[in-house]
């Protein structure tokens, strides 16, 4: 049985508000990834799904491919 009141806390990411933000970050990005994998999945078994062309693709990503240098399809 899994009991979410009882788990570990890190006190250094309650008590500081940079280090919440970071971890943050890194759970996005980390959820990022799954939606890349996840595309990759839709396109196979439901090509008709439309996603939207910026879906599982990393901020840094995008903000570089703005930047006019290349395109990820």
């Amino acid at each position: 049985m899994v009991n979410y009141d009882k788990r570990n806390h890190d006190k250094l990411i309650e008590s500081d508000k940079f280090i919440a933000l970071a971890s943050l970050r890194d759970n996005i990005e980390h959820a990022v990834h799954h939606m890349a994998i996840m595309k990759i999945g839709i396109r196979e078994v439901a090509p008709y799904v439309n996603l939207s062309s910026d879906f599982g693709i990393a901020v840094s990503t995008l903000r570089y491919q703005e930047a006019g240098t290349f395109r990820v399809r």
